[in-house]
Formats: structure tokens, sequence, C-alpha cells
């Protein structure tokens, strides 16, 4: 990983001077899609009850952020749901189709769901995550969730900043829902095991040992959820990640009455090792819709972009493993 971040940002230094690019795909033959935000209708449940299917109230609101423009091409939208069962492998099916008018809100029958996934009811640990395919009015479908590749599409959008009357957020590409297991924070913290962008640290090969502790600390005002009680949030101090040639520290905060992570917009140390081009400081820009806490598991994953002064250095994956009562 070391290396391949400093063959990164010679390749970065080397393309400021470059003077013509080629794309590798004809640029003709893009297909342009319509970006639709899905997120939880305010008023129903956060998380979802295992065993007992009645007892979950949720729903979900499609819209069109104002940033599409046109979008005359959409033939109607299907909503997704991609099931990830605490133990096995996860599977999809389309809930509904035929959504042509927005917004659009969408109540989840629990029954109707688990019935057409084959499963009688949710387990403790089991995450649903719901997403907008996009049917196209030459026929084509944009699946919101690729079974193929396990990937999310319109990703690249959560920059952007929409606001349908509720307040301004980013843009939603997923609703993420859990039927957890209790969250204590006595179980997160230590030693981990962390794992950037697919690359285990190693500590006995030289890499970083990453831990994590407890923090009092509250994040700031403008990032904690309407509604969220100071006693529901847990604060953590990730010590050890590695970042062009820095050892930093960064912080999140758990929410622990709903299950989801908060990571404000931080700066990770005071400027950037390579201090000859300069002295930016180098800032993690928190992925929207990105992070995921398995509370069966132990692992807490996130995505943030990385940027130094103007320039991006792309979104990089961290998943934290902690130790588990049968490693103790």
């Amino acid at each position: 990983m070391k290396l391949t971040k400093i063959l990164i940002t010679l390749g970065f230094l080397l393309a400021l001077i470059s003077c013509k690019q080629e794309l590798p795909y004809p640029l003709d033959e893009i297909q342009q899609g319509v970006v639709v935000d899905i997120s939880k209708t305010p008023g129903t449940d956060e998380l979802l009850t295992a065993e007992i299917n009645e007892d979950n109230n949720i729903s979900v609101t499609l819209n069109i952020p104002w940033q599409q423009g046109d979008y005359s091409t959409l033939k109607e939208a299907e909503l997704m749901c991609v099931y990830y069962p605490a133990k096995g492998a996860a599977k999809n099916v389309v809930y509904k189709r035929g959504i042509t008018s927005f917004p659009a809100v969408i109540a989840i029958d629990m029954n109707e769901l688990c019935g057409l996934l084959g499963i009688p009811a949710l387990n403790d640990g089991d995450r649903m995550d719901f997403v907008p395919n996009v049917v196209l009015k030459n026929g084509l479908t944009i699946l919101g969730w690729n079974p193929v590749t396990r990937t999310y599409n319109n990703t690249a959008f959560t920059s952007w900043q929409v606001d349908f009357g509720n307040g301004s957020r980013a843009y939603s590409y997923r609703a993420r829902y859990a039927a957890p297991l209790l969250f204590d924070p006595n179980d997160y913290q230590g030693p981990v095991i962390c794992i950037e962008g697919g690359w285990v640290y190693d500590p006995e090969n030289g890499d970083p040992q990453v831990k994590v502790s407890i923090i009092n600390e509250l994040p700031p005002d403008e990032y904690i959820p309407a509604g969220a009680a100071p006693e529901d949030i847990y604060g953590m101090e990730v010590d050890g990640i590695w970042d062009f040639g820095c050892k930093m520290k960064m912080w999140v905060w758990v929410n622990g009455r709903i299950l989801t992570l908060i990571i404000p917009e931080q700066e990770i140390h005071s400027n950037w090792c390579f201090s000859t081009y300069g002295c930016y400081p180098m800032r993690f820009m928190p992925i929207p819709g990105s992070f995921d806490i398995d509370t069966v598991n132990k692992i807490i994953l996130f995505t943030v972009d990385t940027r130094w002064g103007p320039w991006t250095f792309g979104e990089v994956d961290y998943e934290l493993h902690f130790q588990t009562e049968e490693e103790e």
C-alpha cells in the first residue's frame, strides 16, 4: 500500500505537467442515466426488528435532485432491496416497479418483502439496503446495486447538496436499515485489524498498529442528527492510520440508538509529508451513505475522500475489525 500510494503521488505530479490525455473508452458511446435520491421517510422506523415482521414500520422516499436537470429519458424507477444476512451471501430483489412520479413515498410490507427474498423473517444482525434502479425509455435498466461487481451506482454524486423541503443534506444513493445486536461501546476499543482499500495493515512488517479509544467529546453541533440524544453518541479516536508517509489520527462517532456513524470533515495532520511541494493540510471528507456497523462481526466500515489542498486523491475504504468473543 505504501508503494502504491507513492506511485499514485508521482502519477499525480506528472499529471500536473501533462498536456494531453486520451480516454480509455469512446466518448460517443457513454450512456447518460438519471440520478435518483433515496432516503428514509421522516417519522418512520430507523432500524429493523428481527423475527416479528409486523413490528417494522419502514418507508423510503425517492426524489430527483435539482442538479439532475432534464430527466425526460427516464421511463420509470424501481425499488430494489439488497439483503445482507448476518451469515451467508447477499441477495437482491426488486420490491416495486413502475415508479413514474416524484417524490415517491413507498411503504415496505416486511411480510411481502421477506416472501420475495424467500426468508420467513429477519434475524439479529441482518441488514437491508434499498436502492433505486433506473429504467430508460430506450429499454436500458441501470441497477442501483450490481450483483456481479457488488458495487453501488451513483456514489460519485454524494457531493451534491439536495433539499426536498426538510433541510439541506448530501445526496443519498441508498437507504440502509439494520436489525442490530445491541451496540456496546466497550466492545469497540483497543488494537484493531485495519484494512485500507483491501490492504491489511501488518504491524510485524512495519505497518502501524491501529488502536481505537473512547473519547468523551461530542461531534460539532452541525453533525449531530436531529433528535439524537448526547447519551446515544459515542466518540472514538482512531490512531495509526497511514497515508502518504504519515501516521494520523481521525475521529468518528457512533449513534448507538440508530446504529449509524458520524464522521465530520476533519484535518488529519498539520502538513503533508512531501512538504517540498507545499504545506497544504491533508483532509478527510466523509462519503455519505458509505458507513456501516456490523454488530455481529464487530466491524466498522466507512469511506472517505482524501484531499491535499485543492486536489483530491480519491476515495479510500477503511475497515476496522474489533476482537469478537470467539477470538478472545
